[in-house]
């Protein structure tokens, strides 16, 4: 493995008692692939935090069948829509977002239906490359019948150094302004803390947990709020 990568979610002040989480992040580093997804459950949804992780985890399976992102978006809505019929309500009951990409030395494929996004490190600094630009809330879900004409996805064919996946409960943190421009230092940050060997990285991953809970994110934003960071050591590293 090359890739150092952790993850961290936080439920938002807002929530109300008897309210849980309802983001939901999964992330894979294999070899020198790095595989992500982070979704989050609409408030309306009544089991929005079921459909989260749902869909989150058949991203992984749908990758598999297909790297094209209208084919994995396909494979995610029947997963959705199949245990939706077996436990015989709505599949608008587990309504979610969904960012997801795959990643390696050559660059990745990158997928959104809904709030959230992707900054990616390259050699033209950090950029987001995908959403962003929706402000928190329900937006767009997978569970959709026109969930294909939500889908937005980017095509990288040039490496990247880092990647930070997040829930739109984070937009106002790791972005500045309209022009949804990446906090560069407080991404630096970020990876300055990043520094454990290839795989996940806990230690990274129980400082960043304390981040998202800290007074000046919580300024900032009172939602669900869920990161995914990752950085490539190179070959060597493996």
């Amino acid at each position: 493995m090359a890739w150092t990568h952790g993850t961290a979610s936080l439920r938002g002040e807002r929530r109300g008692p008897g309210w849980g989480n309802r983001d939901y992040a999964s992330a894979l580093a294999k070899q020198d692939r790095f595989l992500f997804a982070v979704s989050n459950g609409f408030d309306r949804a009544r089991e929005g935090a079921v459909g989260a992780e749902l869909a989150a985890s058949a991203f992984f399976v749908g990758w598999i069948g297909s790297q094209d992102p209208v084919r994995i978006l396909e494979y995610v809505r029947r997963e959705v829509d199949s245990e939706a019929r077996h436990n015989e309500i709505p599949s608008t009951d587990y309504a979610t977002s969904l960012v997801a990409g795959s990643l390696d030395p050559s660059g990745g494929v990158l997928l959104a239906v809904g709030g959230g996004g992707v900054v990616v490190v390259d050699g033209d600094g950090a950029r987001l490359v995908l959403g962003g630009d929706a402000p928190p809330g329900d937006t767009a879900s997978v569970t959709q019948a026109d969930a294909g004409s939500h889908l937005k996805s980017v095509r990288l064919d040039a490496p990247v150094q880092a990647v930070f996946a997040f829930s739109d409960g984070l937009n106002k943190v790791l972005l500045d302004g309209e022009a949804c421009v990446p906090r560069a230092p407080f991404l630096e940050a970020l990876l300055g803390r990043l520094a454990g060997g290839p795989g996940r990285d806990a230690e990274f991953e129980e400082w960043l947990l304390m981040i998202l809970g800290s007074q000046p994110v919580a300024e900032r934003t009172d939602d669900d709020r869920t990161l995914i960071a990752a950085v490539w050591r190179g070959p060597e590293a493996g």
